[in-house]
């Protein structure tokens, strides 16, 4: 759809050009599903400026880790579908580590609240976030404007985002 790709390159733009790309060396990426925004443009820019790039991983146990992910890696569908890399042990790394995560997003509103598919993985590998002294990585939601919200109920459990990027904003929170 060609109004979603522009809207697609436009968020990669904002992204691309805001202080909190530019100070990360550690990226969170994810590879886009379905209707969600495509970073790819900006994944492969990140790996041609030096920048250490990460795709999430589901493990078998239900969390989330995060793989560092090199140009022509392959991308497979795991049990639920959803394309990552082949895990390697050597290319995990912690969530604490990274500088920047790019969250992918089924809605959100004005105060920083993320609706995302139902299975919590982002909010259980973040949780470490909800304490205030925990203030790695910077946790940016990416999403096309039509997917604002007027307000989302925040759960206990639930990891605010940071930022947000659209194709016509960035939002802070």
């Amino acid at each position: 759809m060609p109004e979603r790709r522009a809207a697609s390159e436009a968020i990669c733009r904002r992204l691309r050009a805001s202080p909190f790309y530019w100070s990360a060396r550690r990226i969170a990426f994810f590879w886009p599903m379905g209707p969600e925004v495509d970073l790819l443009a900006l994944l492969h820019s990140a790996l041609r400026h030096g920048k250490l790039c990460y795709l999430p991983v589901m493990r078998r146990d239900g969390g989330l880790c995060f793989v560092r992910f090199r140009e022509g890696d392959p991308i497979v569908p795991n049990a639920q579908r959803i394309p990552e890399p082949r895990f390697r042990p050597q290319d995990e790394l912690p969530a604490t580590q990274l500088d920047l995560v790019c969250m992918p997003l089924a809605g959100f509103d004005r105060t920083g609240t993320r609706l995302g598919m139902g299975g919590g993985y982002y909010d259980r590998a973040f949780s470490f976030r909800l304490h205030p002294h925990n203030r790695k990585p910077r946790l940016v939601g990416v999403a096309f404007a039509c997917q604002e919200l007027p307000s989302i109920p925040r759960e206990a459990w639930d990891v605010p985002l940071e930022a947000l990027v659209t194709e016509r904003e960035i939002l802070s929170f």
